[in-house]
């Protein structure tokens, strides 16, 4: 009885992490609504997914917010209103209190290999860009759990 319990529970975690997602899983990042209307997303979900998927990635994930430097292999790119978009402001207080970046809010350079620190002017909080090897890598990782 043990190994009957055993052997389905086996399989079932082995099928579910070969479980993909349908499109219709894609949970859009609000600041989507930002930059492009509904029109354009939803054409985008009829006709380029992948295109949508990216976008909605990146918003998330491109630009991520923290409290602790990472030491290691980071080059320092100064503060981030260097980098804003004309007409931008920058609201340091609302990225400290959110956690969140609007990455599409500003021009920020990703390397290659290293990760790119951008400083706020509040002490040990920074927003960092992965290098674009990890990030291309997770985003095809993830891009890969769809079922398109």
């Amino acid at each position: 009885m043990k190994k009957i319990f055993l052997t389905l529970g086996v399989i079932f975690c082995v099928l579910t992490n070969f479980a993909q997602y349908q499109k219709s899983d894609l949970v859009l990042n609000q600041d989507l609504y930002k930059h492009y209307s509904q029109t354009e997303i939803e054409q985008m979900y009829q006709q380029d997914f992948v295109q949508l998927f990216k976008l909605n990635f990146m918003m998330s994930n491109f630009a991520m917010f923290g409290a602790k430097h990472p030491g290691g292999n980071t080059q320092d790119m100064g503060y981030l209103e260097k980098y804003a978009k004309p007409g931008v402001t920058v609201d340091e207080a609302e990225i400290i209190r959110t956690g969140r970046i609007d990455p599409l809010d500003f021009d920020l350079p990703q390397d290659e290999n290293r990760i790119n620190l951008f400083t706020l002017h509040k002490a040990g909080y920074y927003i960092f860009v992965a290098s674009r090897q990890d990030y291309n890598r997770v985003l095809e990782a993830n891009l890969n759990q769809y079922a398109y």
